[in-house]
């Protein structure tokens, strides 16, 4: 009975729609939802399939994880950020899930950072800085909270050169440019799509890469990422549909993109993408090794 509808449908021209997939985001508003949400007319065009967007930032991109293994929908994915791969589990011995539980499907963004300070400092360079901030304590800004990258990221650079700062969280990396901005903190690190242009106030001191002019030491440079992962139990095939969907989609639209995030081209996607997250995970483990041995 079943085929005998269907070939009346498929003679009358109709088409079934494909599945509903619901991309979940951990992130407060900003630019790392703006890209996805830039990108879904384009997933939908080129697909048979209807992709969606569901924002649920908080607690470290703990929100959204858990929503998204808690689901019995078998077309969902995940934004996974090192936040969730790497960081919360290191840190949080609640967190029971692996990186097995999740099916990685295409690398779509890379965030190297920047490091921005108050004009008050009165620096313009990383030693200068350094020499500043070992004269008195002072308060940097997070956008994530706890434990996030920018957290970690600090706890290293204060062990390392025996700097006296403590942690102010805010809701986004707008939230903590502005403060630094204001003069209610003193640094922050963010995104370096958000240091293109000058801001009165804030002084970039340095980058997370050496794409830039202004270079970091060596070893403080890390990258954020984004990842689209599927449920474990997702076939290889419909991975794979899903991986060649968002490289086409990010590669044919990689200059609109990369002027919200800086789009990795080309397209990591499968065992590409496993790769990429193992070798992150041995550099934040450097940093987890100095932090520890201070604790």
């Amino acid at each position: 009975m079943k085929s005998i509808v269907s070939l009346f449908f498929a003679l009358c021209g109709i088409a079934f729609a494909g599945p509903a997939y619901k991309i979940i985001t951990p992130f407060a508003p900003g630019l790392n939802n703006q890209v996805i949400l830039q990108a879904i007319p384009e997933l939908n065009r080129i697909t048979d399939f209807d992709f969606y967007q569901e924002t649920l930032p908080g607690a470290g991109a703990l929100i959204a994880t858990n929503a998204f293994l808690n689901s019995r929908d078998p077309n969902r994915l995940l934004v996974a950020t090192q936040n969730t791969l790497i960081l919360q589990p290191y840190f949080n011995s609640e967190i029971k899930y692996s990186r097995s539980d999740f099916k990685p499907v295409a690398l779509v963004g890379e965030n190297t950072m920047c490091f921005v300070v108050s004009d008050r400092l009165g620096v313009d360079n990383f030693d200068d800085f350094l020499k500043v901030a070992k004269t008195k304590p002072l308060f940097y800004g997070t956008s994530t909270g706890i434990n996030s990258m920018e957290h970690v990221w600090f706890q290293y650079l204060t062990i390392k050169y025996q700097l006296k700062a403590e942690a102010v969280h805010y809701k986004g990396a707008q939230e903590a440019q502005l403060a630094v901005v204001k003069g209610d903190t003193a640094m922050a690190l963010l995104p370096a799509t958000m240091c293109r242009s000058e801001m009165p106030s804030r002084v970039i001191v340095g980058y997370t890469t050496t794409r830039e002019k202004k270079s970091l030491p060596k070893d403080l440079h890390i990258v954020g990422f984004m990842t689209i992962v599927a449920p474990k139990d997702t076939s290889p095939e419909r991975v794979k549909i899903l991986s060649d969907a968002f490289a086409k989609v990010w590669n044919e639209n990689h200059d609109v993109l990369n002027k919200l995030v800086n789009v990795p081209k080309p397209i990591l996607s499968g065992p590409e993408v496993e790769k990429f997250i193992e070798d992150m995970d041995q550099k934040w483990q450097n940093y987890f090794k100095t932090i520890s041995s201070q604790r």
